[in-house]
């Protein structure tokens, strides 16, 4: 549990408490380099995404979106490829917030069902006499696993409260700032141009936070870019490099800082994002899972994958922690996630490592 963060994650930091970080995962088979690695990493070969696969589940089908598939610039002169996909079909997400925005909060049912006929009354406080007497009854063992599920309940309660009326509550600041940015406009379109990276990004974790909230979906990706991405970061923090370039750095230490200024920038988002998880007491029963598709990028290969998960602590998952594996498939990663939300599988795509999760990422 004591272990320090590199400098491309140590803006991540503040979630150490609420994190597991993975070395010695290997993506076996498949396609080499960029391509390969953004085709495998979420399928480890299958002809499914993780995503996709959750989204079969009847726990993720109760939602009026059963995945959410969000991009960045991902479609901008993209010839290596998506993370997502579906029955064998590459699944392209939606790069524009006002697309996604559209798509998600335009027709909101407006009856939407509430807890109790008095919303400001909670289901458990109107029976907290009779679960006392119960508690009574209970040795330490059984009190313990209804007090889990009583945590459990409340946590359903207060994803509810961000309903009024039957009206889903939205962030205030997501029509404005998505309109900020608009749609199309010649080439490249609106969404997909330097000077709103920064502002999409946000919009686009905005979204998913909010579909979450007002339970819309219950799965959700967000691609930044692709593999090979002309995305330039000087609008953004003064370097004149985009990921793809910087990424292949060589042994100039000049190289080697704008890669890892960059890769900062990005893991910066990630922890807004989480932030804004937490805050809405989200995070405890979501599992975040932040991929690559390469291990050492110089080397274009799926050595020793940069995988780390956040959250999840109502599901099992383990925190504060940093895990060693020998050279084992990242696809036991994916099945242990599957199992804990719900899933029984024992292998996911490639197999020829064996079969289970991995040891010591969920309880």
């Amino acid at each position: 549990s004591d272990f320090a963060l590199a400098q491309m994650t140590s803006p991540l930091a503040a979630f150490k408490q609420k994190s597991v970080y993975i070395s010695g995962l290997n993506m076996y088979e498949g396609g080499l380099t960029h391509e390969g690695g953004v085709r495998k990493v979420l399928t480890g070969n299958s002809s499914n995404s993780i995503d996709h696969y959750l989204s079969t589940l009847d726990y993720f089908k109760q939602t009026k979106f059963s995945k959410l598939n969000l991009g960045i610039a991902s479609g901008y002169q993209n010839g290596s490829g998506y993370m997502t996909f579906a029955n064998g079909q590459m699944i392209a997400p939606i790069d524009s917030p006002v697309a996604a925005y559209n798509t998600l909060f335009s027709n909101l049912n407006v009856s939407t069902t509430t807890l109790s006929n008095d919303p400001d009354v909670s289901i458990i406080d109107r029976h907290l006499q009779d679960i006392m007497r119960l508690q009574a009854q209970l040795g330490s063992d059984e009190k313990a696993k209804l007090d889990l599920h009583l945590d459990s309940l409340r946590e359903v309660e207060r994803r509810f409260e961000t309903t009024t009326n039957g009206v889903c509550t939205l962030d205030s600041a997501i029509e404005p700032g998505v309109n900020a940015i608009g749609e199309g406009g010649g080439y490249p379109p609106a969404e997909h141009k330097d000077s709103n990276f920064e502002a999409v990004t946000d919009m686009q974790m905005k979204i998913i936070r909010n579909a979450f909230a007002c339970d819309l979906t219950r799965i959700a990706t967000l691609q930044f870019s692709h593999p090979v991405s002309p995305n330039n970061f000087k609008a953004i923090n003064g370097i004149a490099s985009n990921t793809h370039d910087a990424s292949h750095f060589g042994s100039s230490t000049t190289a080697i800082n704008n890669f890892i200024a960059i890769k900062q920038w990005y893991t910066q988002k990630i922890a807004s994002m989480l932030a804004m998880l937490d805050e809405s007491g989200l995070l405890d029963d979501t599992i975040v899972l932040h991929v690559s598709e390469l291990g050492d990028s110089n080397a274009h290969d799926h050595k020793n994958m940069p995988f780390a998960l956040f959250g999840g602590k109502n599901l099992g998952m383990t925190q504060q922690a940093f895990l060693q594996f020998d050279n084992d498939a990242h696809t036991k990663m994916l099945v242990s996630i599957i199992n804990a939300l719900g899933g029984n599988v024992s292998t996911f795509g490639y197999d020829k490592h064996g079969t289970g999760g991995l040891s010591g990422l969920f309880s």
